[in-house]
């Protein structure tokens, strides 16, 4: 249904793959399917006896299929990995310096955010370091899908699913070039490639079961994606149902307002000429679009153009019992809430504490609706604001034991307000079922 996730198992850059395969020690061939185990002990009425058992985090393949299909090569090794990685090292330097990341978590801790490595730049800072397969079929991580909000409507489009993706390419402080792994292997699959993928239902971001209440979608950047697939729903539902049977109690659709917020006008306004269609056709009655970087204006943003029309959109939620929807990173959506009180405020006799209650009464009873991404990489502020979160980790680290610390996972979905040297470009995939 519109508003559904879609997950999707993606491979890793082949190149990176070949780099490990290359430092592998004592594989004669990375391309002949094996069979992991683990030794285990088991007690016995008279001793203790060894056996192997099948590992089941691995299915059998080639160690080449598991590197790019099944293990996480792209995030940080943890200590406790680096510690294994020490012990391989055959020259003393190296030793030592892996030991310091093994053990100090300040040290540890400036590393990774400073080039946030790979287990692909870890081993090229420490030629030295012959790596057993067993020791990364136990250790890396495994890959894990990534969810996309399905930006097309099964019913306009029969048999298909449509993703909207930024396509992430950035480099860290340190100078290292990153790229994200799922939305860089759409970007360059060729057509016909199987992809991997499921449906993952979204019952709480659905279109409401009542056409004819208001509808406000607010989506920056890739944000856009599952609203893409609700008006591509209402074109199709306004077809079925031209007419309203008022004889019949039916009432005609309500306003389907659109949010949306990019950086230029001409850059990146990625449904553009969609927008503008559906609008015409009465499937949109009014499309706003936030433009941060447009040259010579005002950074304007989705929360600004809400405030803009706050009477409006305070009439078509309180007064109409609409529906509001907002989907895009953390930050974004902290911005859209307080917009939001602001409004209540300016438009009726709430106090704040009266809008923060109002706004989430409509959240548990489903008229206040979220798809928020967990990671962004969206302004210098934001950036700023996580160095000193990071600061004041490394500083609560002296009561932690080393290596208990789960490494965060970063994934960039949205493509509105990036900086830094981030690059994100934004585009459109199709896949057929």
């Amino acid at each position: 249904m519109p508003g559904d996730h879609i997950g999707v198992f993606p491979v890793n850059n082949s190149k990176m793959v070949d780099s490990v395969v290359a430092r592998l020690d004592g594989v004669p061939d990375p391309d002949v399917v094996v069979k992991s185990e683990i030794l285990q002990y088991e007690s016995g009425p008279q001793d203790t006896v060894q056996k192997w058992k099948t590992n089941d985090r691995l299915p059998i393949c080639t160690i080449r299929t598991a590197l790019a299909r099944y293990l996480d090569i792209t995030t940080p090794p943890t200590q406790s990995f680096i510690g294994h990685l020490a012990e391989l090292a055959t020259d003393e330097v190296e030793r030592k310096a892996l030991h310091v990341l093994a053990n100090d978590s300040t040290a540890y801790e400036e590393w990774k955010f400073e080039s946030f490595p790979s287990i692909v730049d870890v081993l090229e800072a420490f030629p030295s370091v012959r790596v057993v397969a067993s020791l990364l079929v136990s250790e890396l991580p495994l890959m894990k899908h990534r969810f996309y909000s399905i930006s097309s409507s099964p019913q306009a489009y029969p048999g298909q699913i449509h993703m909207t993706v930024a396509v992430v390419q950035y480099t860290t402080k340190g100078g290292t070039f990153h790229s994200g792994v799922c939305s860089s292997w759409l970007n360059t699959m060729e057509e016909g490639t199987i992809l991997p993928c499921f449906v993952r239902p979204a019952p709480k971001f659905h279109l409401p079961s009542d056409d004819s209440v208001p509808v406000i979608m607010v989506g920056p950047g890739t944000g856009i994606a599952p609203f893409r697939s609700f008006w591509q729903q209402r074109k199709v539902d306004k077809y079925m149902k031209p007419t309203a049977d008022t004889a019949k109690g039916q009432l005609p659709f309500g306003p389907m307002q659109l949010y949306f917020g990019c950086r230029t006008a001409d850059g990146d306004n990625i449904y553009k000429e969609e927008t503008s269609t559906a609008k015409a056709e009465g499937v949109l009655s009014s499309v706003y679009t936030a433009l941060s970087r447009e040259p010579n204006r005002p950074k304007i943003y989705v929360q600004d153009l809400l405030r803009q029309n706050g009477e409006s959109i305070y009439y078509n939620i309180v007064g109409r019992g609409g529906h509001f929807y907002v989907c895009g990173d953390v930050s974004m959506a902290a911005d859209v809430f307080i917009a939001l009180e602001d409004i209540l405020l300016n438009n009726s006799s709430m106090t704040t504490e009266e809008a923060k209650d109002y706004l989430l009464k409509l959240k548990d009873t489903n008229r206040f609706h979220e798809d928020i991404f967990g990671v962004t990489l969206r302004t210098a502020e934001v950036a700023k604001k996580t160095r000193l979160q990071s600061k004041d980790h490394r500083n609560s680290l002296t009561s932690v034991k080393h290596g208990d610390k789960e490494d965060r996972e970063m994934q960039h979905r949205d493509g509105n307000n990036t900086e830094n040297g981030s690059s994100v470009c934004m585009d459109e995939f199709s896949t057929h079922l």
